[in-house]
């Protein structure tokens, strides 16, 4: 089984977050399985960007360029995570969670967010991380390249137009598995059983919070 981790992060935090990270949660993790989505491209150090914006607004158009110009195919990767520059993923947690599942199945996996059911839809928060399979990646990346960024790019906010993509790829296939996880969380931990049982905590923006979760893994 192979994961891809697609980290979205700007030019602001290269140097803090992005190296925090690297260094503790994602430690184990090849290199060349990490897309870092910034403004502009450096692929000597894993950078994707189309020369967006570098503003938390224009967070849609970079995955949306993203999903339109990059053939991950040809990684054969199984699963596909998304998540923020200041969100801790349990790396082997992950793994042994997405073992569960079939990849060819469309899966779209996270912490399910309905604040705004209402007037959008239900959504994976992209601060705990959603996870992709396959399967849906595919259908997604077909749906976008259909379409057109600028009739995918639906909202500012880029999870929210991520669950949108898929709800209309819900309408048309009508064979997406949404799965909500309460360990991909929002926050970060509240007691020691959220540790031992986390698959992802957010808002970890200090380089002394990354070591204390890194001490876990």
């Amino acid at each position: 089984m192979k994961l891809c981790y697609i980290i979205k992060t700007c030019d602001k935090y290269l140097d803090d977050r992005v190296v925090y990270q690297s260094n503790t949660s994602l430690q184990n993790i090849n290199t060349n399985n990490i897309f870092y989505l910034t403004s502009k491209p450096d692929m000597s150090r894993r950078h994707f960007g189309w020369n967006t914006d570098d503003s938390y607004r224009y967070l849609t158009l970079k995955i949306l360029h993203f999903l339109y110009h990059i053939d991950c195919n040809e990684y054969h990767y199984d699963w596909y995570v998304f998540m923020d520059d200041d969100t801790f993923v349990f790396t082997d947690r992950m793994a042994d969670f997405l073992s569960n599942f079939d990849s060819s199945v469309n899966y779209y996996i996270g912490k399910e967010l309905d604040h705004i059911k209402k007037d959008f839809c239900l959504y994976m928060s992209g601060g705990a991380g959603y996870v992709m399979s396959k399967s849906l990646f595919i259908l997604l990346q077909s749906h976008i390249k259909n379409n057109g960024i600028e009739f995918s790019n639906k909202h500012w906010c880029e999870d929210l137009t991520v669950g949108l993509l898929i709800q209309e790829l819900v309408h048309i296939h009508n064979n997406i598995i949404l799965l909500n996880d309460d360990r991909f969380h929002v926050g970060v931990h509240q007691n020691e059983q959220e540790i031992q049982s986390a698959i992802t905590f957010h808002n970890v923006r200090e380089e002394e919070q990354f070591n204390f979760y890194k001490t876990y893994l």
